[in-house]
């Protein structure tokens, strides 16, 4: 990662990104808080699409340095909202 990749980052971010890399299953409430606190949001009971949209926002928010790739499909393990 280049130099101001991190630049953005807070202390949620790194526990929430930590806690993602070490756990292969991640307690909704976890991230619920995440979303709460980097959002300002209140509500406890997200659907699963708000959920994903409000983590996109969480990732736009982070910086212009995070370029999308054009594209360029990463299909992940597995992710589970439920």
């Amino acid at each position: 990662m280049g130099k101001g990749s991190f630049e953005n980052l807070d202390i949620f971010d790194i526990n929430f990104y930590v806690t993602c890399l070490q756990q292969d299953v991640i307690e909704r409430d976890v991230i619920t808080s995440y979303i709460n606190a980097k959002l300002n949001l209140t509500d406890e009971n997200y659907t699963n699409e708000q959920m994903f949209r409000h983590l996109l926002t969480i990732l736009d928010n982070l910086g212009t340095e995070r370029k999308k790739v054009e594209k360029k499909r990463i299909i992940p393990r597995k992710i589970i909202v439920e």
